[in-house]
């Protein structure tokens, strides 16, 4: 008896599924099974978001760039006063640092003359670029201060 009570259940069940659908006719259908299509006035304040955000992305990586370029100064400065060895060590790593300084910074002249749809890979390696020369500099600075 139980058996069949959930027989019959089951079945009942079965046959109201059709039924469930039956309140909504075929154009009420299709508006909630597609969604709206993005209009193509909200791509203004994103392209204008994303070049505002490419803007001060330039701004701050030129400010990293010159004050790393005073800092390199100030390296220089005190790799001159080292004795000879001290002061060629020194200088291997104040090549290198203006090495990295100069591949920064054409990462960001690359940033400032590449379109939209470049700028985000751009940004990556012009961040890269950015925080190696950083981890550089903190690097030289141990060297010539020992």
């Amino acid at each position: 008896m139980k058996r069949t009570l959930a027989n019959l259940t089951v079945v009942v069940a079965l046959a109201a599924l059709p039924l469930a659908g039956c309140g909504q006719n075929d154009a009420d259908k299709a508006k909630t099974a597609t969604p709206a299509p993005a209009a193509s006035a909200p791509a203004a304040p994103d392209a204008a978001a994303a070049k505002a955000q490419t803007d001060k992305l330039q701004a701050d990586a030129a400010t990293r760039l010159a004050d790393m370029d005073k800092k390199i100064e100030a390296l220089q400065q005190k790799a001159a006063t080292l004795t000879d060895q001290a002061k060629a060590d020194a200088q291997k790593a104040l090549d290198n640092l203006k090495t990295l300084r100069d591949a920064a910074a054409a990462k960001l002249a690359e940033l400032k003359s590449a379109g939209q749809d470049a700028a985000k890979d751009i940004r990556a390696a012009l961040d890269a670029a950015l925080d190696k020369l950083a981890k550089a500099y903190d690097d030289a600075k141990k060297g010539i201060e020992k």
